[in-house]
């Protein structure tokens, strides 16, 4: 199933009832899906979206783009892939499998039929290999262990939220556990951490339990989720006057940019001129008619180079300038 499908099973719970998602939720969840899928070495796009309020805009973009990166960027499991094997032997791991954790040893790598496996030791003095595909189940544990008990039933891994495990199915721990970057959110905290509270659920059917779970989930904003779990956004106050350099360090040239207001545009655009941007404006923000001014000088000198994207039907009220810059 595809995940715009996925997305329309999606409804919001409020005074304990399940509705189904609004339309304007499902379109940015599906715009931030579209724009996952831009693919471009030396350009750099910029949409604007005009909107009556910007509320849960940037949690409903957001979480397209993460759930979207997820599923299609195969170069950041390669680069997984590469991390975990470059590890020194001897490095302790954590082995998740069938709903379990067990503790592991990295041991050698081993070619077999055109396929570097990777070796790692679980129990006594047994090697288990393991094939790229499947190197996402690993983690570098907390503690080194100095040894492996002879047999390991594992603990039990209680899945994060049921809502996750049913959306992306057989990446869902991956996507709980892993911290990868897929962009920053230039924002108010409280706001956000408001809005990413939202409860969701997927109503049963056959038989099935319902699956409940946290826009949260979906939208992994550093420091919106219980400790020990992964994230996909790092968070930037519009207000604060010092950036830290290593936030930049951390960007990867697809990575994404969402300014949840027209001040935080407006600020700091520049500071992050080599990631795609994605700029949420309010009709009723103060700062509204000079950001757009600024989005349309943007749109004026924009780049001619052709970008192929489907974006969802548009729904009423909004209003959506798309270009593309050189860098």
């Amino acid at each position: 199933m595809e995940i715009s499908d996925q997305f329309s099973l999606l409804h919001y719970v409020n005074n304990q009832q399940q509705w189904p998602l609004p339309t304007w939720a499902k379109f940015f969840m599906n715009l931030g899906k579209a724009l996952a899928t831009i693919d471009m070495e030396s350009k750099r796009y910029t949409i604007a979206l005009a909107l009556p309020t910007r509320s849960y805009a940037a949690a409903f973009i957001g979480a397209g783009v993460a759930c979207a990166n997820l599923l299609f960027r195969s170069h950041q499991d390669a680069e997984y892939i590469e991390f975990i094997y470059s590890l020194p032997e001897g490095t302790s791991l954590k082995y998740y499998e069938q709903g379990k954790v067990k503790k592991a040893i990295k041991k050698e790598l081993l070619e077999y039929n055109g396929k570097m496996l990777l070796g790692i030791q679980i129990e006594d003095s047994t090697t288990k290999y393991i094939l790229p595909n499947s190197v996402y189940k690993l983690e570098v544990a907390e503690q080194d262990y100095s040894q492996l008990p002879n047999k390991q039933a594992g603990r039990s891994v209680v899945p994060p939220s049921e809502l996750l495990s049913t959306l992306v199915s057989e990446k869902a721990h991956e996507f709980a556990y892993h911290t990868r970057i897929d962009g920053v959110i230039v924002g108010s905290r409280n706001t956000l951490k408001d809005e990413s509270q939202l409860s969701l659920t997927i109503l049963p059917k056959d038989g099935d339990k319902e699956m409940q779970g946290y826009l949260r989930d979906l939208f992994r904003v550093e420091g919106f989720n219980p400790h020990g779990l992964g994230h996909r956004f790092l968070l930037h106050s519009p207000s604060t006057n010092n950036l830290e350099m290593a936030l930049l360090n951390k960007l990867e040239v697809f990575s994404t940019v969402i300014f949840d207001s027209a001040l935080g545009f407006l600020k700091w655009q520049e500071i992050y001129n080599n990631q795609n941007w994605i700029v949420i404006l309010d009709h009723t923000d103060a700062n509204f008619s000079n950001a757009v001014a600024h989005i349309n000088q943007l749109y004026i000198y924009r780049s001619q180079s052709a970008v192929k994207v489907t974006f969802p039907a548009i729904p009423n009220g909004m209003e959506i300038t798309f270009s593309v810059r050189d860098i």
